[in-house]
């Protein structure tokens, strides 16, 4: 199993991941950019494409496939559950 935070490593899987949060690490000597953390918005044959507040280039980015080093999906924590009648957080 590849775990929560599955690397990505083809257009399929990247194609899958579409609409999860990934980060993606560029070769040293494409931009000034090396790491980028976004939301995975699109993906096709030759690359896919990066949104989010922390992405550069006004929140969108186009990455192509033979520039990406490494590249895997983010686990986030969602908030925890609320028990409705005593407003307690209760662990599940």
């Amino acid at each position: 199993s590849p775990g929560l935070e599955r690397r990505l490593r083809t257009p399929a899987h990247f194609a899958r991941a579409v609409g999860e949060t990934v980060t993606v690490r560029l070769d040293a000597g494409t931009d000034d950019v090396r790491r980028v953390t976004g939301t995975l918005t699109a993906a096709d044959e030759t690359g896919c494409t990066l949104s989010g507040p922390e992405v550069p280039d006004g929140g969108e980015m186009r990455v192509a496939y033979d520039r990406i080093e490494r590249a895997r999906t983010v686990f986030e924590w969602g908030p925890a559950a609320r028990n409705a009648k005593s407003g307690k957080v209760t662990r599940q």
